[in-house]
């Protein structure tokens, strides 16, 4: 298998977990201005320019919508799927995902951040 099929694989392997979590894992999504969000800057130590935060506890993905949204909801998921990944390594997954992803792949993961922002799902 060549590494352009390789790397196709592994995007798309990524994208299931990242639907899987998206879908089961009790997570919501919160639309805001991120990076002017003060109780964002106080709590979690984000600066102007941020786009997207991943929160584990509770299972929270906060996007700002003036962003490329699809875009930084595979970012913030990849930490989600990867929790012991450093930022290098979700940006280069990350990456990766985005030169592989389809278009109704990404309508599937707006839709549901966008279901999921009208809506709480138990933990466990």
């Amino acid at each position: 298998m060549d590494m352009s099929r390789r790397g196709r694989a592994s995007a798309q392997r990524l994208l299931r977990q990242i639907f899987d979590l998206m879908e089961n894992g009790g997570y919501r999504v919160v639309f805001t201005r991120v990076g002017e969000n003060s109780r964002l800057i106080d709590r979690h130590h984000v600066r102007m320019g941020h786009v997207g935060l991943h929160v584990r506890s509770p299972r929270t993905v906060y996007v700002d919508y003036r962003a490329e949204v699809v875009t930084v909801l595979v970012h913030e998921f990849t930490h989600g799927v990867l929790p012991d990944a450093d930022e290098d390594e979700v940006q280069a997954l990350h990456e990766l995902v985005m030169s592989h992803i389809s278009a109704s792949q990404a309508k599937k993961i707006l839709d549901f951040a966008l279901a999921m922002g009208s809506r709480r799902r138990p933990l466990g």
